[in-house]
């Protein structure tokens, strides 16, 4: 059973937002969100087999190793989440990591992205590589 009723409020300011389909809709779907999606990063050594943990699991929208070999830039989905819109719209902090997995340069937070009008794009850092 759900807490309680599922309000949402616009606070008086129009706020048009396209439909979709399959989006969470409760705190039990983003409890089952953060364990489905959330995974461990690995560096897997091809001639030996040998698996080494990067950095703490996450759920992770991005991953992209640097063409120098020694570093990682990650992005990191985080709570909160949005019933209206999907999850490439939720918060997250994109950083640059060595290959230890600890963050060496924090790139940008972006937050939940839920007041983007339609055909609008968002304020701040976007499209990183």
């Amino acid at each position: 059973m759900p807490a309680g009723p599922r309000v949402q409020e616009s606070f008086g300011k129009a706020a048009p937002v396209p439909t979709y389909e399959d989006l969470l809709e409760n705190q039990y779907d983003g409890t089952l969100f953060d364990y489905y999606a959330t995974s461990q990063l690995a560096m897997i050594d091809s001639e030996s087999g040998k698996t080494a943990s990067l950095g703490a699991p996450a759920i992770f929208g991005a991953v992209d190793p640097a063409p120098d070999g020694k570093h990682v830039l990650v992005a990191r989905i985080h709570r909160p989440y949005s019933y209206i819109v999907p999850e490439e719209d939720f918060p997250r902090d994109v950083e640059v990591w060595d290959l230890m997995g600890r963050a060496v340069y924090k790139v940008a937070s972006l937050p939940l992205q839920e007041n983007v009008p339609i055909g609008g794009v968002p304020t701040g850092p976007r499209d990183i590589a």
